[in-house]
């Protein structure tokens, strides 16, 4: 570790509230503490998170999966758990008065936060910015109005925000350097996991919140049911975010009628290497598979009041990130009523039988990775994050 004082500087003192929701947030806001302990080892963290910040040493006063939910219709059901969170956030960096907050997307409760964080005179950055350039986009005045820094993750965002008169910088995304380089081949990734040598893999991402969980996965097992009785289909495994619980996915595929769905812990990457194809949740999970290379189908279902204020607010072209940073339709989107096992099947059905498909896909894979950034993404968020938690 790098002592700030033998670099000629003194080392910078005191502690920052980080406030991290779902499991990728979670995961990269660990990341971004470990790397900030390289640039800046006298800082203390604390404030919400998951597993992965307890484990890279943040002081936590309320674990975030109780929070992990997302839309409009969604948040309300939690809105007491989060008003109370708030609260309690809100009293403890009026006493302990840190030197800044950092959140990490979750805007529907951060943006909050970083209002009484300004009232306060705290420094806030924004580390994983909240999709306003996609719908709710008056939101970005709150940005520029409450935030110091907006760390962008993806290459479209800086030029957006920087329109908005909002200090902005790219770094590359968290994935880059959470993907490993030198990935292990697939028959490898197959022996790891125990699974046949030969025949095709079906990889269910559903997301890592609850309620994602819950809209997502019953149409996905069943699809899963379906193609599990066609030749040729070796295996379906069904990889545990941090924030689910093992038994509740087991449950799930058991009432679904599939009761040798592999649900496997603590091997994500190694399970989209082993898929042949992957039914995934719109988000953060789309980009993972095209860093490892595996084709996919992308879907998502909302609430239905969320659904429609969304779809009328919302301004771009693709509901993917992964085709939004292609910028082009790559992979297939089955949102809403299109959402349903029959499209799941017919898709995964044409990735597994069509290679110039598939081949297609992986080109497209290539661009997305490039476009991400090169490696070295938390070391160059670490430091832009001490700069400006210096006040640079």
């Amino acid at each position: 570790m790098q002592d700030e004082v033998t670099a000629g500087r003194e080392c910078l003192q005191g502690e920052v509230l980080l406030v991290a929701e779902e499991a990728s947030g979670d995961h990269h806001a660990a990341d971004l503490v470990r790397a900030l302990a390289g640039v800046a080892p006298c800082l203390r963290f604390f404030g919400m998170g998951g597993v992965a910040l307890a484990e890279a040493g943040q002081e936590q006063l309320l674990e975030s999966r109780d929070l992990a939910v997302m839309g409009l219709a969604e948040v309300a059901g939690s809105l007491g758990r989060a008003r109370a969170a708030l609260r309690l956030l809100t009293a403890e960096m009026k006493r302990r008065r840190p030197r800044a907050i950092i959140l990490v997307d979750f805007p529907d409760f951060n943006l909050r936060l970083a209002r009484a964080a300004r009232r306060l005179g705290v420094r806030v950055i924004y580390f994983i910015s909240p999709q306003v350039w996609a719908w709710r986009s008056g939101r970005v005045r709150v940005l520029a109005r409450d935030v110091d820094l907006m760390v962008c993750i993806l290459p479209f965002e800086p030029a957006f925000y920087r329109g908005h008169d909002l200090n902005a910088v790219f770094v590359g995304h968290p994935l880059v350097d959470q993907v490993p380089l030198s990935l292990e081949p697939p028959d490898a990734a197959r022996r790891r996991l125990g699974l046949p040598e030969t025949g095709k893999v079906l990889a269910l991402l559903p997301g890592s919140r609850r309620q994602e969980v819950r809209n997502l996965l019953p149409d996905m097992l069943q699809a899963a049911r379906r193609l599990a009785g066609e030749p040729g289909l070796a295996a379906i495994l069904l990889p545990q975010a941090s924030t689910l619980s093992r038994d509740d996915l087991v449950q799930a595929a058991g009432e679904a009628g599939l009761a040798g769905v592999q649900v496997v812990e603590d091997a994500f990457h190694q399970v989209l290497r082993a898929a042949d194809v992957a039914l995934v949740a719109s988000g953060t999970a789309t980009l993972a598979a095209a860093m490892v290379g595996t084709p996919m189908i992308l879907g998502y279902r909302l609430h239905p009041l969320t659904y429609v204020p969304v779809s009328y607010l919302t301004r771009i072209p693709h509901a993917g990130l992964v085709n939004l940073v292609a910028g082009r339709r790559l992979v297939p989107e089955l949102l809403q009523d299109d959402f349903t096992p029959e499209n799941m099947v017919r898709e995964a059905r044409r990735l597994f039988r069509d290679v110039e498909a598939t081949r297609l896909q992986r080109e497209g894979f290539d661009e997305v990775r490039s476009r991400l950034g090169a490696p070295g993404v938390f070391q160059r968020a670490a430091t832009v994050v001490a700069d400006a938690i210096r006040g640079g």
